[in-house]
């Protein structure tokens, strides 16, 4: 599934640093509860991106 999407969101970082992915962008994307993402820093920004599983 390829999908682009162009959004920007204002998240909060909670209890133990966790955060919450909107349920549109999670939608959007096919994350779901147990999805692995890749976690990159670049500079000062942090970008997540799903891990797709190789079938």
């Amino acid at each position: 599934m390829v999908c682009y999407v162009d959004l920007a969101l204002e998240v909060r970082v909670g209890r133990r640093r966790t955060i919450v992915i909107p349920k549109v962008v999670a939608e959007a994307l096919g994350i779901d509860e147990g999805s692995r993402l890749l976690l990159e820093v670049r500079g000062d920004s942090i970008v997540l991106k799903p891990v797709r599983d190789a079938i």
